[in-house]
């Protein structure tokens, strides 16, 4: 291309299709948010790799996706597939699509960013072949992976940022509220997406929900139902160990305060409404207990209410702070860390302040 270090035969067609479906648009679609004419037939003999757009057309697919023109210029070999999904049946083709596409942009942005700076990431499943067979055995494993991750009884001060320093590629994404997260491994990458548009409790346990979908191995024919019953077993031990529920409540209660639960949220990152679900898998509550609590979330409106306050962000961070390291160190220029964090320049250099 003639104002650029671009070659035509280097274009993508894999990566327009990517941001296109990013955007959520239909080659129909595409074709008209283009400020020039070009059919459908045509973008879609881009994305086959059966012919190269004109710089004219690039700059044009550039502008109507919103994206830098050297996007279509690289390379992956990153596919998402064999996903776990929550709440799987109401997601559309084209929401799935645009989430799949989402989490391999961001997934290809760190893995540059660590080959950049040499890092060295890896996740490494402490549990590789081991048989869950009911929820005792998901909490042992909680108890085993908090001593191999953090002091064992301690609360969790950020579920996202432990996972990312443990070789976990966690992505949030826009996605509507009846999606909360699904989980795969792909290329030896464990990959757990999670709504940005949840409050952080609930993305604490989704994404340690996702979590134990990917480290667990469950016996075949295993109904999917106590699958999605353990791996919530094993995200509610994590944040909170048995041994601190009984020593603070006791073995058995026939009575509860909502003051006295609260105080788990407040300090362990837990909602209300999971932790009274796990003090009743534990046996400290009846069932008809536990039932009368149902009966008052709903009474009170309160089912999916955020009832007590836990301060942590739970939004990842690793990309943005390996960015910030490899512009500090003056190894990437401005213009690549803007590229990197898919933010405009102008925005990334207001931003930037040197204290040294």
């Amino acid at each position: 291309m003639k104002n650029n270090n671009y070659n035509p035969n280097d274009f993508s067609g894999q990566r327009l299709l990517g941001a296109r479906k990013i955007s959520g648009l239909t080659l129909q679609g595409l074709s008209d948010k283009m400020n020039m004419e070009i059919s459908k037939q045509a973008l879609n003999q881009f994305e086959k790799g059966q012919s190269k757009p004109t710089e004219k057309v690039l700059i044009a697919l550039a502008d109507a996706l919103n994206t830098p023109v050297d996007y279509f210029f690289k390379k992956t070999d990153i596919i998402i597939e064999n996903i776990e999904f929550r709440q799987k049946k109401k997601l559309t083709d084209k929401e799935l699509d645009s989430i799949k596409y989402k989490a391999i942009s961001y997934i290809e942005k760190t893995l540059e960013i660590e080959g950049i700076l040499d890092i060295k990431n890896l996740f490494i499943n402490p549990f590789h072949k081991t048989t869950v067979k009911n929820k005792q055995d998901a909490e042992k494993l909680s108890i085993e992976l908090r001593k191999a991750w953090m002091q064992c009884n301690e609360p969790v001060a950020d579920v996202i940022r432990l996972l990312e320093m443990n070789g976990v590629k966690v992505v949030e994404v826009e996605t509507p509220n009846y999606f909360s997260g699904m989980s795969t491994m792909v290329n030896d990458i464990a990959v757990i997406v999670i709504n940005s548009d949840m409050n952080s409790v609930r993305k604490r346990l989704t994404a340690l929900h996702e979590l134990a979908h990917i480290i667990l191995t469950f016996p075949k024919g295993m109904d999917d139902e106590d699958i999605e019953d353990i791996c919530f077993y094993f995200a509610a031990a994590f944040l909170v160990p048995a041994e601190v529920i009984f020593n603070d409540l006791g073995m058995r209660r026939t009575n509860l305060l909502l003051d006295e639960v609260i105080k788990f949220e407040n300090y362990y990152g837990i909602s209300v409404q999971a932790f009274v679900r796990r003090i009743f898998n534990l046996g400290i509550i009846s069932e008809s207990k536990f039932n009368s609590f149902k009966h008052w979330l709903n009474r009170t409106e309160m089912k999916d209410a955020e009832i007590g306050s836990f301060w942590s962000l739970e939004s990842p961070s690793r990309l943005r702070e390996l960015v910030i390291k490899a512009l500090s160190l003056e190894i990437i220029t401005e213009s690549k860390a803007a590229a990197l964090l898919d933010i405009p320049l102008s925005q990334l250099i207001d931003e930037r302040t040197e204290i040294i």
